[in-house]
């Protein structure tokens, strides 16, 4: 009976204090005592992380940790598990490694360098989902330029990292740059305003569409009643030069060439032929020719006096025409008589 008691006793003090008999034990300077069994598995773990077998290695790094945890074992744990795609259990080891006892070898430097790096690594491995929310619902949206497809309801898994979503509603389009963080759930509100489209043939009576009419320098707008602007006026366009001093002025110089003209005609040139034909009576051939010489320079003036006033009496003609015709008396355009030794004529000119 006393015996079966002992027994009894042992079995409840092993229930109660299974850490305490596996506890893991520390030397002088507070570094863990590795057994030869957790050595062993986690020498065994990091052979099968190289064959790439994470599911043994998450088998043996658990084992070596059940016999007492260690910030090593807990750091190729993480790193197992973040291989094998189980990302939210790795992040439970990595929080371990800085709370459980520290191998003297590697260095606890070395291990926490080495758990940053791997946190590096579980952020670029393992995905992140975004929540996207819609307005209007009926929006369709893109995701890194993949075919538009209607706004999801549910979250979507996607790698870690930056991703561009696009939206797309009654021909209104956005873009949006996402950071998308691994284990962790993105929003992303995605909104176009379309209530501004306005068809044409459907433009309410009180809608901001005002018809102005411009009515006796006026703009006609009974709508606008604002006291503090006074109603534009229309400037008339200033008027430019009128064509007719033009006009009158070539008339005068073109009459005033014919009158020249016709009196050189009656006085010089009748006097000259009346002594050509005394000199070819009396067979004086010495003053015929000199006489002869002079009718036809005299001539050749004459011509000219009678083609430029020809030419300035027809170009005051058609200025006077035009400065008739135009109810402004504005044209830019100018036509201008010309004379010079060779001829005469009508030249234009535009101002600009």
């Amino acid at each position: 009976m006393a015996s079966r008691t002992i027994t009894v006793l042992l079995a409840v003090v092993l229930l109660l204090a299974p850490t305490s008999l596996f506890a893991q034990n520390v030397d002088e300077d507070g570094f863990a005592i590795v057994s030869e069994a957790q050595g062993q598995l986690n020498a065994e773990g990091i052979q099968a992380m190289q064959a790439e077998d994470w599911v043994k290695a998450i088998r043996l790094f658990t084992s070596a940790n059940d016999l007492a945890e260690l910030n090593l074992t807990y750091l190729n744990l993480g790193r197992a598990l973040t291989r094998a795609g189980r990302c939210e259990e790795a992040i439970v080891a990595y929080d371990k490694v800085l709370d459980t006892p520290k191998v003297r070898e590697p260095s606890p430097d070395l291990v926490e360098k080495k758990l940053n790096d791997y946190r590096v690594e579980l952020a670029k491995l393992c995905p992140g989902k975004i929540a996207i929310s819609c307005t209007p619902p009926e929006m369709l949206i893109s995701i890194d330029k993949a075919a538009a497809v209607p706004c999801p309801k549910d979250p979507i898994t996607l790698e870690a990292g930056q991703h561009s979503v696009d939206g797309d509603a009654n021909g209104k389009k956005l873009s949006l740059k996402v950071t998308v963080a691994p284990i962790a759930t993105t929003d992303v509100q995605l909104a176009l305003d379309t209530s501004a489209d306005v068809v044409p043939d459907k433009v309410a009576k009180d809608d901001k569409v005002k018809t102005i009419t411009i009515k006796e320098g006026k703009v006609d707008d009974p709508k606008v009643t604002d006291p503090n602007v006074s109603d534009p006026k229309v400037i008339p366009e200033t008027a430019s030069s009128s064509l007719a001093p033009w006009g009158w002025t070539v008339l005068g110089l073109g009459g005033a060439a014919l009158a020249t003209g016709l009196i050189l005609e009656f006085t010089v040139l009748q006097g000259t032929v009346d002594d050509l034909q005394t000199a070819s009576g009396s067979n004086d051939v010495a003053k015929f020719n000199s006489l002869e010489s002079d009718l036809s320079s005299q001539q050749g003036i004459n011509l000219g006096l009678y083609i430029g006033g020809g030419v300035l009496v027809t170009t005051g003609i058609i200025l006077l025409a035009i400065d008739a015709n135009s109810e402004t008396s504005a044209a830019n355009d100018l036509f201008v008589p010309w004379a010079a030794a060779h001829g005469a004529g009508l030249g234009w000119v535009s101002r600009f």
